[in-house]
């Protein structure tokens, strides 16, 4: 019984939750429909892509734009789980986007594109490498690989950003 009590609630919430962040948005645009072709799915791919800007209104915030713009995650994630429906509306995908965002892959796979992005053009310094450190780690940098970092830095300090340090070490 307190199970199903908290599985109730739980739904409750998260409906809450999708229409409150829904009622922010442009109602022609969830409205619309997009027309799922699954034998040239690949061709068909970026109609709704397009329109993923407009759902920073929605709940979505850049990262999530861009994570959902990936073609790969908008196929796999989303439209594989359309239940091959031939019509769907942005407010279907952007419900299922919601639902996706809140498991603990997405929350992961997020946080480690918004240290990438971090990252990526930061200069390496020795004041900051104890942070930066760390976060290669987050990111599953093997520790050897870190090590080759630590002594680029430690050669040029705060000459290269991490994505030219990335480079140096894949031109090895």
């Amino acid at each position: 019984m307190e199970k199903t009590t908290i599985s109730v609630i739980l739904i409750l919430i998260f409906q809450n939750i999708f229409s409150q962040e829904i009622k922010n948005c442009d109602e022609k645009l969830l409205n619309s429909e997009y027309t799922i072709d699954y034998k040239s799915l690949e061709e068909k791919i970026y109609e709704p892509i397009e329109d993923f800007s407009y759902f920073v209104n929605c709940g979505l915030d850049p990262i999530d734009i861009e994570i959902c713009s990936n073609k790969m995650f908008f196929v796999t994630m989303i439209l594989q789980s359309m239940e091959n429906k031939e019509k769907v509306t942005h407010k279907e995908i952007l419900e299922k986007i919601l639902e996706i965002k809140n498991t603990v892959d997405y929350k992961l796979a997020k946080e480690r594109l918004q240290t990438s992005k971090e990252l990526a053009f930061k200069k390496g310094n020795l004041e900051d490498w104890k942070n930066d450190s760390i976060k290669l780690k987050k990111l599953y940098i093997p520790d050897n690989k870190i090590i080759e970092i630590k002594k680029i830095i430690d050669l040029n300090n705060n000459k290269y950003t991490f994505q030219e340090i990335f480079s140096k070490l894949n031109e090895k």
